[in-house]
């Protein structure tokens, strides 16, 4: 068992779904905040990655997320489809 996974907000890793395994490295000293996007539109947050960390999660398939990087929460940084065994660099 990996005790690095995580999951994000509202995915519970007894769900009856698919996961796939990605990692965010977050670059920057402040926080990104990342958001499920469903019909081009932000919906609930998903996870927030602290400044200089580097996170595993496992996300549903076909998972579209939007990041946000904390100086401006009403603009959209990146939006990306998670594919398996990525790693997402931020910024």
């Amino acid at each position: 068992m990996n005790y690095d996974l995580q999951y994000p907000i509202n995915v519970k890793y007894f769900d009856n779904i698919d996961l796939i395994n990605v990692k965010f490295t977050n670059n920057d000293q402040e926080p990104i905040h990342i958001y499920y996007v469903l019909n081009k539109k932000k919906r609930d947050l998903a996870t927030i990655i602290p400044g200089l960390t580097t996170r595993e999660y496992q996300f549903p398939t076909n998972t579209i997320v939007a990041i946000y990087l904390l100086k401006d929460l009403n603009k959209v940084f990146r939006v990306v489809k998670l594919n398996d065994k990525i790693i997402y660099i931020i910024p």
